[in-house]
Parts: structure tokens; sequence; C-alpha cells
């Protein structure tokens, strides 16, 4: 998939590398990798509540186990342990997985991936979502979907102000340059 501005292909460019793109992507189709099929405007369908429809069951799946891993991550940050996951010193998170599914309404059927990236041995951090993703802005969309199923997000700050915006920006109504700063730093552990 060619970058909006440039026109350039991975591996040629990354949205990590293109300062160019950076920007432009927010419009596009996102993921741009890591999953069988991209959606459009995935601000508006976590607004809508729709943002896992229309995905492959496997991709369901993938989503579900990365919403859950950057959440325990995120409430490790906010000094939280999710019980029965690795950040609580479990040898892996499965029962807090397990946990966790009921939330989604969906019924679990598999963990399994062909890629080994979505695996609950493992914990992952934002960088690590951008990276697999290709996607700078989908961690957020994970925490987002998160925040939607728990009710509230680890630092208690309400992500509707963000998501609004975001959705603003994907309907073409908010123009110019948003800058999106990242305090995942600034939090101790």
């Amino acid at each position: 998939m060619a970058y909006a501005t440039c026109n350039k292909d991975p591996p040629e460019v990354t949205l990590k590398h293109c300062a160019r793109c950076k920007n432009a992507h927010s419009g596009a189709s996102s993921p741009p990798k890591g999953l069988d099929q991209p959606i459009t405007k995935p601000f508006t369908c976590l607004e809508n509540g729709t943002w896992l429809h229309d995905r492959s069951e496997m991709d369901v799946y993938r989503l579900l186990i990365d919403v859950f891993r950057i959440r325990i991550e995120d409430n490790y940050t906010h000094g939280t342990h999710t019980e029965g996951t690795i950040m609580a010193g479990e040898p892996h998170s499965l029962q807090g997985f397990r946990d966790f599914i009921p939330l989604t309404g969906k019924l679990h059927h598999s963990t399994s991936s062909d890629d080994n990236w979505h695996n609950l041995y493992c914990y992952i951090e934002k960088s690590d979502v951008v990276e697999h993703y290709g996607d700078p802005q989908f961690p957020m969309q994970l925490r987002q979907f998160a925040e939607a199923l728990y009710g509230n997000s680890p630092g208690g700050i309400d992500g509707t102000a963000v998501r609004t915006l975001m959705v603003q920006v994907e309907s073409g109504l908010k123009q110019g340059h948003i800058s999106l700063l990242d305090t995942s730093g600034m939090v101790r552990r």
C-alpha cells in the first residue's frame, strides 16, 4: 500500500521514518499491516461501536488479544497489576485473558496465530504495536476499544474528547495539523 504523500511502498519507507506521510495516514485504512484487512475511519467505528465489525474472525481474535495486552501494560504503567497475567508475576496471561473475554461479548475459541505476535506469554508496549501494525495511531485505537469495554481508562482520563477529535479528522471536519503527545514515558512504574 503506497503512502498518500510520497507514493512509496514499504519496505522502501515506513511511517516511523517518513515525516511527510505520518500525518497523511489519518484518512487511510488502518492499520496498513498486521491484520488480514484494514478498515477505514477506525475512530468513527470506535465511536459507533462497530470497530470489530466487518473483520475476519481471526482479526477479531488478534485485536482482542492486543487490546488485552496493551491494557495490562497500561495498568502496569499506572501501578496496577492485572491478576492472572505476566505483569502480576504469572508465567503467562491466559487466565487474565479468560477473565477479559466476557467483557467483549465474544466467545473465545482460539488464540493461535501463524506469526507468534499474538502471544499471551509476552507483553507489548506502544512502540511494539506501532512497529507491528505500521500505524502510529493504532495503539490509541486499542486503548479506546479497551476503554469502551472496561468503562474506564487505567489513568482515569476519559478518552471521549480525543476520539471525537479523531472522528472529525477522519470526516474532514478538522483541517490542519494535529499533534498527539505521548505521555506514557512520564508515568512512573
